[in-house]
């Protein structure tokens, strides 16, 4: 542990220990990974965080990996509910447009734990709202599911891809370009070299939209 952290925690047990909950543990976690990172994420870390020892946190959550499940339910509950009754694509855009704004505000987090399955409470309801969506909207069974997770992969590839940089590095370009190789990505190449903006994301889910209607239309 850290020097920092061993001197907040001892700061913190001076005062009257957190009464200690699931939900408190995995916040405290998510603080820690925004703060130090993802590295920082241990139980005695965390325990830190809450001004207890360690292995109080034994007796609600069974050990590092449990730890992680539970910080990818702490970020999915920041998701509210949305309900079955939305229109479709205004599910479909509030869905994706909430999961990219978790990863914005926990981008170190959501970078941890986006692969991880979803097995709560509070990350399924999210996914029942939008199921329900488009089950309401007259998508078959195979259809909706689908629908759901081409929104689900476009949204978290797009969104890892922001945390870790989507951009071309420009000397990468510039070492790749030379001798007429690469002819589309030396004329796209100052395109390729920024970042995406909000509106690259909204237009590549409106293509996602546009086609699930054609496809339930159909």
């Amino acid at each position: 542990m850290s020097e920092r952290t061993g001197t907040a925690t001892g700061r913190r047990r001076r005062g009257r220990p957190a009464k200690l909950s699931r939900p408190a543990i995995f916040a405290a976690a998510v603080a820690l990974i925004d703060r130090d990172g993802p590295s920082a994420l241990t139980m005695r870390a965390v325990a830190g965080e809450l001004g207890v020892e360690a292995m109080s946190l034994y007796r609600h959550v069974d050990g590092k990996d449990a730890l992680l499940d539970g910080v990818a339910e702490q970020l999915m509950s920041e998701i509210e509910p949305r309900g079955s009754s939305a229109e479709w694509a205004v599910a479909v855009r509030g869905f994706a447009s909430s999961v990219r704004g978790v990863s914005r505000n926990h981008p170190q987090a959501f970078a941890l734990v986006a692969m991880r399955a979803l097995d709560s409470t509070s990350a399924l309801q999210p996914v029942e709202d939008l199921l329900a969506s488009l089950r309401g909207a007259g998508f078959t069974p195979a259809r909706a599911v689908a629908a759901y997770r081409v929104v689900a992969a476009y949204t978290r590839g797009y969104v890892l891809s922001e945390i870790t940089g989507f951009a071309l590095s420009e000397d990468v370009v510039a070492t790749q370009l030379r001798g007429g190789r690469f002819p589309a990505i030396r004329g796209l190449s100052r395109q390729l070299a920024h970042e995406p903006t909000n509106a690259g994301f909204r237009s590549g889910l409106e293509t996602i939209i546009n086609g699930l209607r054609v496809e339930r239309e159909s």
